[in-house]
């Protein structure tokens, strides 16, 4: 996906924090991981660092390529190297199904194997099965590669960005590579970026052939001459959309393309940065008029053209049969797709995310996805807040950090439980007690009014690798879901979902895991999961030689039931029951116990130590100040975590490191130095300025220093 300005500005402080929330993040269980029914890995020998072939970071359904009744996929490779070939010239790679499920294990068994051959071409960076584009009976492929060199037919004008079309046939995909593709599409731009989401348009004119869509983000508008034509001032996009035809795909580039659609209507143009086709997908019938229509996203909205039988009529954002438009954030539309029909009602849906929400939160957003419902007028919805579901990622302070992305990718499912109603799949980067940056997919279930669940532990399923790094490492993301046909002929439709980065035996090789559809059934049973709440270091303000202190287990939680008990305890007794209690706790340190019960018998445990201390003198200082050298900088944070993980000496003052005061050292008053140093909108509270005392009574000691005596 296009990495828009407002998410990419945050990925070194988001890392930070990554690190920094990982070691203390509780595991949550919020549904069934189950065991993928297929794995398929590249065998790909990883040579560098930045070496890795991104196996599975796009994977797609890819229809039934040979006619056999089965669904087949897709799988690209963008980082591919052929050993003594060209760096990055990326693959794709086609697997055929059977009543087995996948016939095969690796690219040496895969169907067709196609190699780029321009280096750093990136052939493969996107996939798609692009229907039956010339009505021949079997499937065929649409392969992006959006760094492809050409140049301008006539000229020797470079131009970058391309698409390739092969077809199916009896024996599966015909073609080794873009020289033997069925057709070439090829960007007219230096870095147009043509290529970098392809899809299928379904039959939008409805003449019985296959259609596509491919998106050129980076596209600008054409200069006047003498600027060569390879030129052009801003990345305004455009998304192309080709017609098939019993002679197939027919076009090779703009000039050709049967519609195609900008950011601003035609002879008026105007440089921008919207990024038409950053996001293109078929959208389904959301209308049931009987032809297809298309998503076009772009920075900041989303669009929906109606097919007809001239095929897709509108151009630009003012003609467009549906917009959806946040004026919030230019992170949606980067990703959208088709949701089929959630809610039986005879319309399909659509489906788009906005993996920065919510904007303005200083540590990052944490995604979300939404779905809008098909009507007899299509789509109606203008902005996020008209969406029919919507469905954020977790506070990004509780979790793993703020780079959940929810939504990274999103796809159709079908009907994977054959209720009736379509499903649908969605990807983020990190999850709740998850692995770092492991990648995580969330499985939806459709329902009479539409997606069953608002929040996301009221998703069906999740599956993920398993593996920390598997969805992101060594500064490349990638990690891909989609649902794709019924591979395995059972009559349920089936899930993909590739971690690019996933160690099966070579380091960073990529793999791509295959989960089979199913009747639905009641899951079983989860536990619980008890949370005591952080360690507690309180002072006796009284000097009696006690401390009351709360208890707190509100954390704790049960994803499809209820918790009916709560029981805390200590090495010696039952300390008392309920949510909250307080206790009165001695001198020292007392390791308390919380034992969860559910309403189906299942208990979790969970412990918290408390450690009351004598009361400390109270001194002048300076909030943040953690070593005492008369300022705040980076290494008072750091002085702070080595005293929480690396059992360092106690500072000097403690109240100058509670950066939140709140009276307790943790990772919070790390997050709020740090945010304050790099200028990311934290606040020391007072005295933050000059030396002083503590507004508020803590039980946190303060010896004088030589910068505050």
């Amino acid at each position: 996906m296009i990495s828009f300005a407002k998410l990419a500005s945050r990925w070194a402080f988001l890392f930070l924090l990554l690190t920094v929330l990982a070691i203390a993040s509780p595991e949550l269980v919020w549904s069934q991981d189950p065991l993928p029914d297929g794995f398929l890995e590249s065998n790909h020998v990883w040579s560098g660092i930045f070496d890795s072939a991104m196996f599975g970071s796009s994977v797609a359904d890819a229809g039934d390529v040979n006619g056999d009744g089965f669904s087949d996929i897709i799988v690209g490779a963008y980082g591919w190297d052929v050993p003594g070939g060209l760096f990055d010239e990326g693959a794709a790679f086609v697997f055929l199904g059977g009543p087995d499920g996948i016939d095969g294990t690796d690219p040496t068994t895969a169907n067709a194997v196609l190699l780029g051959d321009d280096a750093t071409g990136e052939f493969g960076n996107s996939v798609a099965g692009a229907g039956d584009v010339n009505g021949d009976g079997f499937d065929d492929i649409i392969v992006g590669a959006h760094h492809y060199s050409s140049t301008l037919p006539g000229t020797n004008f470079a131009v970058a960005g391309a698409a390739f079309i092969f077809l199916g046939s009896p024996a599966g995909i015909v073609g080794s590579g873009p020289s033997t593709a069925h057709a070439a599409i090829f960007g007219d731009q230096i870095d147009c970026r043509l290529g970098h989401e392809v899809a299928p348009a379904g039959d939008v004119n409805g003449d019985g052939f296959g259609d596509i869509i491919i998106g050129a983000p980076l596209r600008g508008v054409p200069f006047p001459a003498p600027i060569p034509p390879n030129d052009g001032s801003g990345n305004g996009g455009a998304a192309l959309v080709f017609l098939g035809s019993a002679a197939g795909i027919t076009g090779t580039g703009f000039g050709d393309a049967d519609r195609v659609i900008l950011h601003h209507p035609p002879g008026q143009a105007v440089a921008s940065g919207d990024q038409v086709g950053a996001g293109v997908a078929t959208a389904g019938d959301v209308d049931n008029d009987g032809f297809d229509d298309v998503l076009v996203g772009a920075a900041g909205y989303i669009m929906v053209f109606h097919g007809s039988a001239a095929g897709i009529v509108g151009t630009h954002p003012g003609n467009a049969d549906a917009m959806v438009t946040s004026n919030a954030s230019i992170n949606i539309g980067a990703l959208v797709a088709g949701a089929g029909d959630v809610n039986g009602d005879g319309f399909d849906d659509i489906m788009a995310s906005d993996t920065g929400y919510p904007t303005g939160v200083t540590s990052g957003g944490h995604g979300a996805f939404m779905v809008f419902h098909g009507s007899a007028s299509g789509i109606t919805a203008a902005s996020p807040a008209e969406a029919d579901t919507f469905i954020e990622g977790d506070n990004p302070i509780v979790i793993l950090g703020p780079v959940q992305a929810l939504g990274w990718r999103l796809s159709g499912a079908g009907d994977v439980d054959g209720d009736g109603f379509g499903d649908v799949i969605v990807g983020g980067l990190n999850y709740p007690g998850g692995l770092d940056l492991e990648g995580i997919a969330y499985l939806f279930r459709g329902g009479a009014t539409g997606l069953v669940g608002s929040i996301l532990p009221d998703a069906y399923l999740q599956l993920t690798p398993g593996q920390a790094g598997a969805a992101f490492r060594s500064n490349k993301p990638g990690f891909d879901v989609a649902g794709v046909g019924d591979i395995n002929g059972d009559g349920f439709p089936d899930l993909l979902m590739g971690a690019a980065q996933y160690d099966a035996g070579q380091a960073d090789e990529g793999v791509v895991f295959v989960y089979h559809g199913g009747p639905s059934s009641p899951p079983s049973n989860q536990p619980p999961v008890a949370l005591a709440g952080p360690d507690q270091t309180i002072a006796d303000v009284e000097n009696d030689g006690f401390e009351s202190i709360t208890l707190d287990g509100s954390s704790s939680s049960d994803v499809d039931g209820g918790i009916v008990s709560y029981q805390w305890s200590d090495a010696a007794s039952t300390l008392g029951s309920g949510v909250t209690i307080d206790v009165l706790f001695p001198l020292g340190e007392t390791v308390v116990t919380l034992l969860v019960t559910d309403d189906g018998g299942l208990e979790s445990t969970d412990t918290t130590v408390i450690f009351v201390t004598p009361q400390l003198p109270a001194s002048d200082f300076l909030r943040g100040d953690c070593n005492a050298d008369g300022g705040v900088d980076v290494s008072d944070p750091i002085l702070l975590l080595e005293r929480l993980f690396a059992a360092a000496a106690e500072p000097p003052c403690e109240d100058s490191c509670d950066g939140n005061d709140d009276g307790i050292l943790d990772l919070a008053d790390v997050i709020t130095m740090l945010e304050y140093v790099f200028g990311l909108g934290g606040v020391l509270p007072e005295p933050a300025v000059a030396c002083g005392p503590d507004p508020v009574s803590d039980g946190l000691g303060c010896f004088p220093t030589a910068v505050c005596p």
